[in-house]
């Protein structure tokens, strides 16, 4: 109960905390970074947070600390992984291929009213990004996906024009962060209210922690995403009103964050045109939907008792929750606790210690193999050397 309750709050925390350092990342930017060599300006960023690299490798080994001291196993017991038949881990990382085609497929939607972006392109970087979101500590990997986006050629009537900006993508990333919370948190929570969670009468208790936390979460979410609309909506007040507030301080900061906020507005495009928008929500219940259909399979394959849609779906919610949080590599650490707190709301802890650590085993591990295999395609597909560096 505590390590879900902690995920939870984390979560919310580490949600604006990850936008904060990719805003400022992005404001630094300018003409003479975005011309050097990409593993450049990795190289500089990476020295510019090597207090958040210590602190995320400190948070890994914290969590397996945590796993051991709660008799969770990273790696499960050699009889339980003998009964799983060697067909399950192929099949499940097919599926996620499929996911994870869907989820970077959606982007071609909410990139269409900023440039023609060809389908190839958008899978590649998306592959890419999935890839190295993995790798990157604290999310840094969140910085790949408008560096290879911002500022390129995009073809147009069979002319080359100049790239959108690091904002509008910034804006184009916050709207799909966004949705996808908005999604994650209502997910959980329509899984705690079913009956199917929770049957066990020592895990009532989760009930009242759990439930407040999903509630609130859907709260944030809902009003971010509500806000960022209004901002949309009345983007031209909003600079007005900006350059009135801080041209009394600072004139030229005034025009730097009016132009600023024009720039993620026009990221918001795709709100207003139905014909976009209508797609991009359309592909994003098909992704979720199709993310916990894909480990509701992999539950009933690992012999968990009793595994269905609903379960699946607990699960998925507290592991998107819990991955909002900037953490190791890999997410180490953070992924697994996140998926046994999951599976806390409906297993009992000798059914957790044995199928459930299987489970996690290969849901942590095909996941990983199978994105860093689609970062490695997404590479190969990229048009320009400095995009493929």
């Amino acid at each position: 109960a505590r390590l879900v309750v902690i995920l939870a709050e984390v979560s919310l925390w580490g949600a604006v905390q990850m936008l904060l350092v990719f805003l400022r990342s992005l404001a630094r930017r300018d003409g003479s970074a975005s011309a050097r060599p990409l593993s450049q300006n990795w190289r500089r960023r990476l020295g510019e947070k090597k207090s958040l690299l210590i602190g995320s490798f400190a948070a890994a080994a914290g969590s397996i600390w945590l796993l051991h001291r709660g008799a969770l196993p990273v790696i499960p017991p050699g009889d339980s992984l003998k009964e799983v038949p060697l067909y399950v881990a192929p099949l499940y990382a097919l599926l996620f291929v499929i996911v994870s085609t869907c989820r970077a497929y959606r982007v071609t939607f909410l990139l269409r009213s900023l440039g023609r972006y060809s389908l190839r392109e958008v899978l590649s970087v998306s592959y890419v990004f999935f890839a190295a979101l993995l790798i990157l500590p604290v999310r840094l990997g969140e910085l790949v996906r408008p560096a290879l986006f911002a500022r390129r050629e995009v073809e147009a009537n069979e002319e080359k024009r100049e790239g959108v900006s690091g904002w509008q993508i910034a804006g184009v990333v916050a709207a799909e962060r966004l949705v996808d919370g908005l999604c994650a948190s209502c997910i959980l929570l329509i899984a705690l209210l079913s009956p199917r969670i929770l049957p066990a009468e020592e895990m009532v208790e989760l009930a009242p922690l759990v439930r407040p936390l999903a509630f609130s979460a859907l709260a944030v979410f809902s009003a971010g995403f509500l806000l960022t609309s209004l901002f949309y909506l009345a983007r031209e007040r909003a600079q007005l009103w900006t350059r009135k507030a801080l041209g009394i301080f600072s004139p030229r900061l005034a025009e730097f964050v009016a132009r600023t906020l024009l720039s993620i507005a026009e990221g918001l495009q795709f709100l207003s045109k139905p014909r976009d928008a209508l797609p991009f929500f359309a592909w994003t219940f098909a992704y979720w939907f199709l993310n916990a259909g894909t480990i509701a399979i992999l539950l009933e394959l690992c012999g968990i008792p009793g595994a269905g849609l609903v379960q699946a779906a607990a699960v998925l919610g507290v592991l998107s929750l819990g991955l909002m949080v900037p953490s190791a590599p890999g997410f180490f650490g953070t992924f697994q606790m996140s998926v046994y707190g999951g599976l806390a709301l409906f297993l009992h802890p000798e059914v957790i210690e044995t199928q459930g650590a299987v489970f996690v085993f290969l849901f942590y591990l095909v996941q990983v193999l199978t994105l860093l295999f689609l970062g490695g395609v997404g590479s190969l597909f990229l048009r320009t050397p400095q995009a493929r560096s």
